[in-house]
């Protein structure tokens, strides 16, 4: 028995036949024993190793073990034992060489040390047979299991390491190197420098020493700016080589350049359109902007990524195609377009007050990520939203010189500067051809290459060539007509279809451009492919317009079932539209099925004439808003990811009807929809639908259930006001209103909180806290008496009460494990290890910031992942780790993936700001610091106060140490100003320790020991986040002595925080 891990997870028997063994948690256990064959594995570690946190009790393990051994059991014979079982534990009997991944870390040894031996041939060998181990992404269907992160680490690391050792025995034995795949390596891991140099050096060897060169200048200034180092000698060396044009660093060979795309895999053979694609791929060349124009079904979308997979390598940030069928709105262009970018809009922890960073404008935020991006983009499907697509291309194009742009439409965008490449219909012959003759037409060998993809031995023969050239004739030599035609070869011969086209293949004439491009061509082949089904075929292919996106089965059952189509039937029929190409199932283990656009648009019209669009408009809406209400408080569970991914797959239909119950002014659904889809939008970091429903729902003033309207008041007015305490307060009081008479628990446990919320908006927190005592101890729902406690914790941070901090954080991460929620846990984890730090216990903070950024990534918060390594470099570097600073603020710029925000970017480069300053960099602190500073008062973040407080903050500390005393006092005031006019006394705090390190270095130290004798009035007990505390109090006790130190100390703390903040703003203005 042999076990593949290296992709989904399987066991090989000895024949080589492949056994997935049923469910991810048996395939989970066995992969987890094979990881170490032969070593009892205790069962605590087993179960923490499968389920975490959560992991249930003795007998959910016995359960999980017998189903893997009657997997086993299965396969043979001799695997039915390999699972043994232990008096502490459980053992996988099998040897290392039975486990793809220990056999492929043998392999990488061995192939490094025959490298070393100087036997190229054998390390080249041995390197390439373990690459080829691969058979996709490591553990892929048992990712959910705690251990399998860092297994999938290790894999990808091990991987590069062997593609390294490839190339290099490649170079000593003259054996041809893949430049495309070493291109897109090297771009993936800009900082490794080995990478770089065999990249170099492949580049040199195949002409293109300019680009070799460029290679070097990119990785240099990465290092610099990334690292604050300067490249290897070895880089150095290859640089030098190539300038010198010497020889001795080329390899044997020249490499090859395979032709590979980004962009999605086809599944058929690009016909006809050759000249189109040489004159496309011309006009790139010499226009930023260019627009294939053509009808429906012309094969615009096919051309452009083609022609796109062609001009990719010269792209140095990529291609990327962004479908715009899917977007209805024209104010959710720039967030659908970050959407489809990867890029989220939003931190995934919510802060208290108005005064945190958010952004509020996705256009600006989406113009930053461009700025310096070399890139294409294809923008598909233009025409329903020309106008706002042809402004975005325009302010795209003018803020950014390095983006192309290339756009599908069926009408020109028609701005300055735009190329057009209009698509005709294939060409078609003559009546009379002969077969030869016809087939050397583009739009016959297109009919015919996708009829052999029916009936494999379909040719044109003497007998069928006219039937072939009237059907290509009568479709106007539109691909997409020929292509559906085609599919018919399953059951037609060409002369049934060319009979048929006769009588429903009529072209319409006049109308709108619209109506051509959609209902001439495309609708009349629709109407073809409709006249062949059956009763229910039509009612359920009409019926299914109503969804927006990729639905289930389960989903199609509930909205189109009825009387007329039972749903037992459902199944049966939809199986037929997909077999006559009408209905596309996509995905493997979870089938959801969807319309292509053109066939939706076309059975919507259909349900629309039938009289029967509303009634399944209202179904499809209250199915929506029924799904979601199901999931809303499974997002606070164990259930979270799982529902997490239920309602991704759901997004484009809560939109759909979101937009039916607005349009249809349904109060009720539209405010059940938002109230319900709501904390999924802010897990998730999807804030552009927040900011576009909330407050639309919230605007409709009929009848609505009193929680939903709550909800949604309450969201409306935050999507709607995040930098408007008014319009926060005034959201929140109406949500208190329309819960009068509502008895707790709510539905929304959020709800539960609006009251204390209204007086944290409004400064009050000793009023706030009563409140939040109420619900602690009485509140039914135990998620909201958590999130009280973690609302409690912050209120006494501003308080100065350490005792209630503590005693809160103490108890919410158990709480939070016990209920399941990862974003409570995250949250939690978070906050202990800021406590953790401020008592300068940093390897324990680290594991608490590690353990937290498990579940920011489980749920997909790519931004708070970012942050969190940024927070944990600080912690290295202020241990001394400056490594494993520089590693934590690599893998938070390897987050960007190219396109990123430049405040999330501001929030790094302070990170490496105070990297540099911990090293003695100071001058190469202070510029960072100001460049991050620059970038965040760039950005439109009216909330950004405490961001740009840390910054002008660390920049004053840089400036101090560096002697340049004025700087240093004009930013610390800075700062000030913006912690006081945020009520955030925690920030005052610091930016009064501040001023105590430059009273210091200014020789004042009893004015030092008195500020921070002041600071302990602010912040009460709550011990200082300042990470130099304690250096900066024993520099002051030095230079003062004890005795000295503790009596001013004593001075600046006889005080109340009220008395503290009038003397800090007496001594903190500057004298005239």
């Amino acid at each position: 028995m042999r076990v593949a891990l290296l992709g989904p997870v399987e066991v090989h028997d000895d024949d080589g036949r492949a056994y997935a063994l049923g469910g991810p948690r048996p395939r989970a256990l066995l992969a987890r024993l094979a990881l170490t064959p032969g070593v009892v594995v205790l069962s605590g570690t087993l179960a923490a190793d499968l389920w975490g946190d959560d992991a249930p009790g003795a007998n959910a393990l016995h359960t999980l073990v017998s189903r893997l051994r009657r997997a086993l059991a299965a396969v043979g014979d001799d695997t039915a034992g390999a699972l043994e079982s232990h008096a502490a534990g459980y053992a996988l009997r099998v040897g290392i060489d039975d486990v793809d991944l220990l056999s492929v870390e043998h392999l990488a040894r061995a192939a490094r040390t025959h490298l070393a031996d100087g036997d190229a041939t054998a390390a080249g060998r041995l390197a390439g047979d373990a690459l080829a181990r691969w058979r996709g992404e490591p553990l892929a269907d048992v990712g959910d299991a705690p251990f399998a992160a860092s297994v999938a680490v290790r894999a990808a690391e091990l991987r590069l390491d062997l593609h390294d050792t490839a190339v290099d025995a490649a170079f000593r034995t003259g054996t041809a190197v893949d430049l495309t795949g070493l291109e897109a390596r090297a771009r993936a891991h800009p900082l490794r420098e080995r990478l770089q140099v065999q990249l170099m050096r492949t580049l040199y060897d195949a002409g293109r020493q300019s680009d070799a060169l460029d290679v070097y200048a990119r990785t240099r200034r990465a290092l610099v700016d990334e690292l604050g180092v300067e490249p290897s000698a070895e880089l150095g060396e290859t640089h030098l080589a190539i300038l010198r044009q010497d020889d001795a660093i080329r390899p044997r060979a020249r490499a090859t350049t395979p032709l590979r795309s980004a962009l999605p895999a086809q599944l058929t053979s690009f016909v006809g359109r050759e000249h189109e694609l040489d004159r496309l791929v011309a006009a790139l060349d010499t226009s930023r902007l260019v627009t294939v124009v053509g009808p429906g079904g012309a094969g615009k979308t096919r051309l452009a990524t083609e022609a796109a997979a062609r001009v990719e390598a010269g792209q140095r940030d990529g291609v990327h195609l962004l479908e715009l069928a899917p977007v209805h709105e024209p104010a959710q262009l720039p967030s659908a377009v970050l959407a489809m970018l990867g890029m989220r809009q939003q931190n995934l922890f919510k802060q208290m007050d108005a005064e945190r960073p958010q952004v509020t404008d996705a256009m600006e935020r989406l113009l930053g990520n461009l700025a310096t991006a070399h890139v294409l983009l294809v923008l598909d499907n233009c025409e329903h939203l020309v106008e706002s697509a042809a402004t975005f291309a325009a302010e795209v194009l003018a803020a950014c010189p390095e983006v192309r742009i290339l756009a599908t439409s069926r009408e020109p965008l028609s701005i300055t500067g735009e190329t057009l490449c209009p698509l005709p219909p294939l060409d078609v012959p003559p009546d009379d051809s002969s077969p030869g003759d016809a087939v050397s037409h583009a739009a016959v060998r297109l009919f015919v290459d996708r009829a052999r993809g029916v009936r494999p031995d379909f040719v044109v023969t003497d007998d069928n060539v006219a039937a072939v050239t009237t059907i290509c004739h009568r479709l106007d030599g539109m691909p997409l007509a020929i292509e559906l035609a085609a599919a018919r070869m399953r059951a037609m011969s060409p002369h049934q279809l060319a009979d048929r086209l006769g009588d429903r293949f009529r072209l319409l004439t006049g109308g709108s451009r619209t109506a051509m491009a959609r209902h001439q061509t495309l609708g009349a082949v629709v109407d073809w492919s409709w006249d062949t089904l059956d009763k229910p075929e039509r009612l359920l292919l009409q019926r299914l317009a109503v969804f927006a996106g990729p639905v289930t089965l389960a989903d199609v059952e509930e909205v189109c079932a009825d009387e007329d189509l039972p749903r037992d039937d459902v199944f049966d029929v939809l199986a037929a539209l997909v077999d006559k190409s009408l209905a596309d199932p996509v995905g493997d283990a979870d089938v959801r099925y969807r319309l292509l656009e053109t066939i939706r648009a076309y059975a919507m019209d259909r349900l629309t004439d039938s009289g029967s669009a509303d009634r399944f408009r209202d179904r499809h809406a209250a199915h929506v808003l029924d799904v979601t209400r199901h999931g809303e408080p499974l997002l606070r569970g164990p259930d979270q990811l799982r529902t997490v991914v239920r309602l991704d797959g759901l997004r484009e239909d809560i939109a759909a009807a979101l937009r039916w119950s607005i349009e249809s002014d349904d109060t009720a659904t539209a405010t059940g929809l938002v109230a319900a889809a709501g904390w999924y939008w802010m897990l998730r970091g999807i804030h552009g639908d927040l900011r576009y429903w909330a407050p639309r729902a919230d605007a409709l003033t009929g009848d609505a259930d009193p929680e939903d309207r709550a909800m949604t008041a309450l969201l409306g007015s935050t999507a709607a006001s995040a930098d408007d305490t008014q319009g926060l307060k005034e959201g929140l009081r109406r949500g208190l209103a329309a819960l009068a008479g509502c008895e707790k628990p709510y539905r929304f446990p959020m709800l539960g909180l609006l009251e204390p919320g209204v007086h944290l908006l409004e400064n009050d927190f000793e009023g706030s806290l009563p409140l939040l005592a109420d619900i602690i101890e009485d509140d039914p729902d135990p998620w909201t008496r958590t999130t009280a406690r973690v609302v409690r914790s912050q209120v006494g941070a501003f308080l100065g009460d350490g005792a209630m901090v503590t005693a809160d954080q103490d108890i919410v991460y158990d709480e939070y494990r016990a209920l399941g929620d990862r974003w409570g846990t995250a949250v939690s984890l978070a906050m202990l290890a800021d406590r953790h730090a401020r008592a300068g216990e940093y390897a324990t903070a680290l594991d608490a910031y590690r353990r937290a950024l498990d579940d920011m990534r489980a749920l997909g918060s790519g931004d708070d992942v970012a942050q969190t390594l940024v927070r944990m470099a600080e912690l290295h570097a202020v241990s001394g780790d400056f490594d494993g600073a520089r590693a934590a603020l690599a893998d938070a710029r390897e987050l960007r993936t190219n396109l990123w925000w430049p405040a999330q970017d501001a929030y790094v480069d302070a990170g490496e700001a105070d990297l540099a300053f911990r090293e003695g960099r100071l001058d190469d602190a202070a510029r960072r610091y100001a460049e991050a500073i620059a970038r965040v008062e760039a950005t439109p973040m009216p909330s950004a106060s405490q961001m740009r407080v840390t910054m002008h903050l660390g920049r004053a500390r840089v400036e101090t140490a560096a002697g340049r005393l004025d700087e240093a006092a004009a930013a610390l005031r800075t700062a000030y100003e913006l912690a006081e006019r945020a009520h955030d006394m925690p920030l005052v705090g610091l930016v009064v320790e501040g001023f105590a390190a430059h009273a210091l270095a200014a020789g004042d130290a009893e004015g030092a020991a008195r500020l921070l004798g002041a600071t302990r009035a602010v912040f009460g007990t709550v011990p200082s986040a300042n990470l130099d505390h304690a250096a900066l109090v024993g520099r002051t006790r030095d230079a003062l002595g004890d005795p000295a130190y503790d009596r001013l100390h004593a001075e600046g703390a006889d005080r109340d925080r009220a008395g503290a903040l009038e003397w800090l703003r007496g001594r903190i203005t500057p004298r005239t």
